[in-house]
């Protein structure tokens, strides 16, 4: 049976919310049903455009037959300040008793993991729900097979980039404290003749990340038809991974994570190579840095990573070999975004060679 009803004017509020949420007054939420952290789906008649938000409840900020929409939601509906909308209640999402089931212990099957990173990607799940099932894949981790299939729904869920030359190289750091390889390797493979379009982080453990050291030299807040116009032109491009929907669940998977320093081993593997098979790499090497304070901290505990790195891998279709490097100490010499790529600039010109040199 379809549920009931009711048409609501908009009220927009100009902030980000990070995530779809509505704002409700209480007796509208009585009359439709709905308790505070419930959904509601809102359609927009005028276009037929529909979202699925989390409620709270308020008696101040909206009137009755109102209802407040953050500009997320605003976005996802094409609505302005005075639209109509209609808002019923909405089920709970099917991925709610997966997560679960994660949590008791079991094993996700791989359509189980796909409608998993799909709530999560379409806004399905709350925050409070997400935070569930990375808390649950903290504490109960995943087999290879789950984390082949979280890979697999990552890359699925995402865009793709198609390159009409290769082979494609890529390569990832999990960690690390400073020194822009990338910015030295990326140039050479390039000049090789290979193809390597390399998406970087911002800093989350330096000083500068990547994206932020080759910000000084370029714009890397590139679209996905611009990495491949670059790439296929140059053979290689360096660009921020945060502006290309390669992986959109990974990146609110990565949000929730981070406030709890929450870095299961199987996510890791599966955001790492998801992203490197959305942008059709066949050949990938990892460094692993190894040391005290660092992600990974013993050289056993390197070398187990390394394996599942390499199988999980062979199940996405790509060759992957790992490295395991000193992260006892700095990397390089320099520390920020303008002086690292300073120094990588010289070490490309033959100006110099250090630690940051031997690693590339």
């Amino acid at each position: 049976m379809d549920r009931y009803a009711k048409l609501m004017k908009v009220k927009t509020f100009d902030l980000e919310a990070g995530e779809l949420i509505a704002i409700m007054h209480e007796n509208d939420a009585k009359e439709l049903g709905v308790l505070p952290l419930d959904r509601v789906q809102i359609t927009n008649p005028k276009n037929c455009r529909k979202v699925v938000t989390v409620v709270d409840h308020t008696t101040t900020m909206v009137e009755e037959n109102e209802i407040g929409l953050f500009e997320d939601a605003q976005k996802e509906l094409l609505v302005f300040r005075g639209d109509s909308v209609e808002v019923k209640q909405s089920p709970q999402p099917e991925s709610v008793s997966l997560i679960k089931k994660k949590l008791a212990g079991e094993v996700l099957q791989e359509k189980e993991m796909k409608q998993i990173v799909i709530d999560i990607s379409s806004n399905k799940l709350s925050q409070i729900e997400t935070s569930a099932f990375m808390t649950a894949v903290y504490i109960r981790g995943y087999n290879l097979d789950e984390t082949a299939a979280m890979a697999k729904a990552l890359v699925q869920d995402g865009k793709r980039l198609m390159l009409s030359k290769g082979p494609v190289l890529d390569k990832h750091s999990i960690g690390g404290v400073n020194g822009r390889t990338t910015m030295v390797l990326v140039p050479i493979v390039a000049a090789l003749g290979c193809v390597i379009p390399k998406t970087s982080s911002r800093s989350i453990t330096s000083a500068a990340g990547t994206a932020d050291a080759m910000e000084v030299l370029a714009d890397v807040s590139l679209p996905i038809s611009r990495i491949k116009k670059i790439t296929e032109k140059t053979g290689g491009v360096i660009a921020w991974g945060g502006a290309v929907d390669l992986a959109p669940a990974d990146d609110k998977i990565i949000r929730i994570e981070h406030p709890l320093s929450l870095d299961p081993e199987g996510q890791v593997i599966a955001s790492v190579l998801a992203k490197k098979a959305s942008v059709g790499a066949k050949f990938v090497v990892i460094d692993l840095p190894t040391g005290q304070g660092a992600k990974v901290s013993t050289r056993e505990k390197a070398e187990a990573l390394s394996k599942k790195f390499v199988e999980i891998g062979k199940k996405l279709g790509m060759k992957v070999e790992c490295i395991i490097t000193n992260a006892n100490e700095p990397c390089g010499n320099y520390f920020g975004a303008a002086l690292e790529a300073k120094n990588d600039l010289e070490m490309l010109e033959g100006k110099n060679f250090d630690r940051v040199a031997e690693k590339s």
